[in-house]
C-alpha cells in the first residue's frame, strides 16, 4: 500500500473515472460521484413516511385483532399458539410410543438425583437469602421492621419469584422482544455458564468439607473471598470421613460413566453414570444403615402427593423484580441456546417467541406451588434424547 497511486483518467457530468495502482501488475478502475449529485441527477428522494409510527401501531394491533375476524383465523391462531394441537393428531403410536415411554421413565428416575439447575438455583438462593436476611438480626433490630417483612418464608419468596419470572417472560413474548436472544452467542452463554458453575462449586465446597459458620459473600470479589475462607477454615465434624469418601467415589464413578471410560462403559452403556450410582447408593445406605452406624446424612422420607396451591405474595414483586429479570434472561438465553443445539441436530426450526410463551406460562402456573423457577438442563435433554424419546409425550411418563 505504500506504492499506491491514483490517476484521474476522465471527468464527465460530475463523475470521475480514477485508476488506482496497487503494484506494478494490479490496477483498479473506480467511478466516483458524490451521492448528492447522483440523487439530484436521477431525481431520487427519500420516501416521505410521516405515518410510520401510526402504521407500526396498526400492524401490531392487527396482529392481535385478526384472529377474531373469522373462525378460520381463530382456529389457525390457536393451533399455532399451541403446537401440540398440530402434531398430536399425527402422532405415530407404533413407532414412537415405546421410545417416549423409555425416555420419559429414564428422565424421571434421573430427575431427583440431578436436582435443580445449579445456575438458576444459586441465583434464586441469593434472592431468597437477601429477603430473609432479617431472620439473622437480633431482636432489637426486629422492632424496627414491619410485620410483612418477617412473615414471608423462603418457600413463599421462591414461589413469588417464580411467578414474577413467568410474567416477565410472557410479557416479553407478547411485546415481541424475543429478538434479544440473537445477541446471546454460544460463546457468551458458555462463558456465563462456566462462570456460574464455578460459583456453584465454591458454594458447595464448604458443605462437602463440613465447614460451618462462614458468612455468605456478595458483591465484587466474593468468589475469591469465599475460597480464601474455605481453605483457612477448619474442617468440622459435620462430614465424616466415610461420607466424604462416598461423595468422592460417587463423583468419580459418575464422571467415568458419563465420559465413556471402558471400565464403566460396558456394564452401563449409553453414558447413564448417574443411574447406577443412585440405585446402588440407595441400596447400600438402606442395608448398611449408614445414618446410624457411620453418621452419614441421608435425605430421609420424601413427601407423597402434590402440595396445595397458594397465591403468590404480590407485595414482594418490587423487591424481587431485579432478581426475576436477571433470572428470566439467564433461563431464556440457555433455553434458546439448547433449543438451537437440538434443532440443528434433528433438523427443525425453533420459534423463539413460542419458547418464551411456553417457559413463561410454565413458570406462572408452577409458581402457585412450592417449587424453584423452572429451567432447562442440558444433561436431562441429552439423557432424554439418548434414551430415544421422539416427542414431548415422553414428559407424561
Amino acid at each position: 500500500m505504500k506504492n499506491l497511486s491514483r490517476r484521474c483518467l476522465l471527468t464527465l457530468d460530475g463523475c470521475s473515472v480514477v485508476a488506482i495502482q496497487y503494484d506494478a501488475h494490479f490496477w483498479q478502475l473506480c467511478i466516483l460521484q458524490p451521492s448528492e449529485d447522483f440523487d439530484k441527477r436521477f431525481q431520487y428522494e427519500l420516501p416521505k413516511d410521516k405515518a410510520s409510527a401510526w402504521r407500526k401501531m396498526m400492524a401490531i394491533t392487527t396482529k392481535y385483532w385478526r384472529p377474531f375476524t373469522s373462525p378460520h383465523n381463530l382456529a389457525s391462531t390457536i393451533v399455532s399458539f399451541m403446537p401440540i394441537l398440530h402434531w398430536l393428531p399425527k402422532y405415530k403410536i407404533k413407532s414412537n410410543l415405546l421410545h417416549d415411554i423409555i425416555g420419559g421413565l429414564t428422565v424421571g428416575i434421573m430427575h431427583v438425583p440431578q436436582g435443580t439447575f445449579a445456575v438458576v438455583a444459586l441465583m434464586t438462593g441469593k434472592a431468597v437469602h437477601r429477603i430473609t436476611a432479617v431472620d439473622s438480626l437480633s431482636s432489637d433490630h426486629l422492632t424496627n421492621l414491619t410485620a410483612s417483612a418477617i412473615e414471608h418464608t423462603p418457600i413463599q419468596i421462591t414461589s413469588t419469584l417464580t411467578v414474577l419470572i413467568g410474567l416477565i417472560q410472557v410479557l416479553t413474548a407478547f411485546l415481541g422482544l424475543n429478538f434479544v436472544t440473537t445477541y446471546f452467542s454460544d460463546e457468551l452463554v458458555g462463558g456465563f455458564t462456566t462462570g456460574a458453575s464455578t460459583h456453584v462449586f465454591v458454594t458447595q465446597l464448604k458443605d462437602v468439607l463440613g465447614i460451618s459458620g462462614l458468612p455468605r459473600r456478595y458483591g465484587l470479589a466474593n468468589l475469591f473471598l469465599a475460597i480464601t475462607e474455605d481453605f483457612n477454615a477448619k474442617i468440622g465434624p459435620r462430614r465424616t470421613s466415610e461420607e466424604r469418601h462416598i461423595r468422592i467415589k460417587g463423583f468419580e464413578w459418575n464422571e467415568h460413566g458419563a465420559h465413556g471410560n471402558s471400565q464403566f462403559q460396558r456394564p452401563f452403556s449409553g453414558g447413564y453414570g448417574n443411574l447406577p450410582v443412585v440405585i446402588l447408593g440407595t441400596i447400600i445406605s438402606s442395608l448398611a444403615h449408614l445414618n446410624v452406624n457411620f453418621n452419614v446424612a441421608v435425605v430421609g422420607r420424601l413427601p407423597i402427593g402434590l402440595p396445595e396451591p397458594a397465591l403468590p405474595h404480590f407485595e414482594l414483586f418490587p423487591s424481587l423484580f431485579v432478581d426475576a429479570l436477571s433470572i428470566s434472561v439467564v433461563t431464556m438465553a440457555i433455553h434458546v441456546s439448547l433449543a438451537k443445539i437440538f434443532a440443528k441436530k434433528y433438523q427443525y426450526e425453533v420459534n423463539t417467541n413460542q419458547e418464551f410463551y411456553a417457559v413463561g406460562f410454565t413458570s406462572v402456573l408452577s409458581g402457585f406451588f412450592p417449587i424453584f423457577p423452572p429451567s432447562c438442563s442440558l444433561s436431562r435433554s441429552m439423557v432424554s434424547a439418548g434414551a430415544g424419546a421422539k416427542s414431548q409425550v415422553a414428559l407424561l411418563f
